[in-house]
């Protein structure tokens, strides 16, 4: 017989939003994308929170831990942020 288990948690994190004058906005937090989509879904989540169309929404990326980057979660081998925990959801 044999056994396997999946750690499936979330943690916190952040991500900082900026709202433009020129109807934009920009998302910036301290994770990557491996393939996962995490630029479609921190944009798609900043147009559904804000209004803002998403064509007009900016996602800037940085490795983990980058000075000046909100934290997305603890990252490490398959794990990375939960961006729904950035809405409470």
């Amino acid at each position: 017989m044999a056994g396997c288990s999946w750690m499936a948690t979330r943690f916190s994190a952040e991500a900082s939003v900026q709202l433009r004058d020129d109807g934009t906005a920009r998302v910036a937090c301290a994770t990557q994308d491996i393939g996962t989509g995490m630029y479609t879904i921190l944009a798609q989540l900043v147009s559904q929170k804000t209004g803002v169309p998403l064509v007009k929404v900016e996602v800037a990326l940085r490795r983990y831990g980058a000075a000046g980057r909100p934290d997305l979660g603890r990252l490490g081998g398959h794990r990375i942020g939960d961006p729904s925990c950035l809405c409470g959801g």
